[in-house]
């Protein structure tokens, strides 16, 4: 009977902590704080400062030691450079009348990026706790036997975990530098006034009644219409010339009158448009000046009957 009842206690123990895990996984689209099933070893807990005003930074030296054993090595190239707003930017007038920032808006986002580096420092204490479980599994089989080996697979299964939770680890660690960088370009978008011009990550977008080639069809119908609407006036696109049944072309002259200066038979004057004044001067045999000015009226032209001549 009691090790029914214990039995029991420990079905009731899974599915409590089973329910527990689903109701922190469902809640990913959510703001709350999302987990999973994984309870951080004491060890972790125990580092876990009180508050943030009483912890102390690491001094320099602090620092320095800490990489300097156990940070790994990136080639050089490897990791982005660091960013600094350029001269251009910093010297535009949108910038320089911008308005600066108060001290609670700064407060308020370093608060924010303080909690975003909060969750990459909680996964790296979980890489912290699970690499403790494999010392311990390891210790624990080592104490029944001295001699004992772990199979391939039995090692495999406790390294994943902490292989993923360490790449976690590292992606939100990134993620973290990504969103600080994209708060300041974020405000200078603002004092330039182009911040409605960029898409906000952060926000979920939404899809467009119409489709995407509504628009298209729109511009391709308007051309349609337009090439139709020329070709009925006798021009087709791509040229500047007209059909053959399509309106004559109109001359730039219009029906001005020509004048001519006549000599001894050699043409030496000079040739006007409507509306100019020409001295044509040549030398007869007679010794005086020969003029002769040209009409043209109408549409025929010199052979049309509309011209008339008159002499001088």
């Amino acid at each position: 009977m009691l090790g029914k009842m214990a039995s029991l206690e420990d079905e009731l123990k899974r599915a409590q902590a089973t329910i527990q895990s689903l109701s922190r996984t469902s809640s990913v689209d959510g703001d709350g704080d999302v987990a999973g099933d994984y309870d951080v070893a004491d060890a972790v807990l125990a580092a876990v400062p009180d508050s943030f005003v009483n912890l102390v930074p690491l001094s320099k030296k602090e620092r320095r030691t800490l990489l300097q054993k156990h940070l790994g090595v990136y080639p050089p190239d490897t990791w982005p450079k660091s960013l600094s707003l350029k001269e251009a930017t910093k010297l535009s007038a949108d910038i320089k009348k911008a308005s600066k920032i108060e001290l609670t808006e700064f407060a308020n986002a370093v608060s924010k990026w303080m909690d975003r580096n909060s969750v990459s420092t909680k996964m790296a204490g979980t890489v912290w706790s699970r690499l403790l479980d494999l010392g311990e599994n390891i210790d624990g089989v080592l104490e029944e036997d001295t001699d004992a080996v772990f199979r391939a697979d039995q090692l495999k299964t406790l390294l994943d975990p902490v292989l993923e939770a360490a790449e976690a680890a590292f992606t939100l660690g990134l993620d973290t530098s990504a969103n600080m960088r994209y708060d300041v370009a974020k405000k200078v978008d603002v004092a330039m006034g182009i911040d409605h011009l960029r898409v906000d990550p952060h926000k979920r977008g939404t899809d467009d009644f119409v489709s995407d080639d509504t628009f298209k069809l729109v511009e391709a119908a308007a051309k349609t219409k337009t090439e139709l609407a020329l070709a009925k006036q006798g021009v087709f696109p791509g040229s500047s010339g007209y059909f053959s049944n399509g309106p004559p072309r109109k001359s730039p002259g219009g029906g001005g009158y020509r004048e001519r200066g006549k000599g001894d038979g050699n043409s030496g004057g000079r040739s006007h448009s409507r509306g100019g004044r020409g001295r044509g001067r040549g030398r007869g045999r007679g010794g005086g000046s020969t003029k002769s000015v040209t009409w043209k009226t109408g549409k025929g032209g010199d052979s049309g009957g509309g011209s008339s001549s008159e002499s001088k």
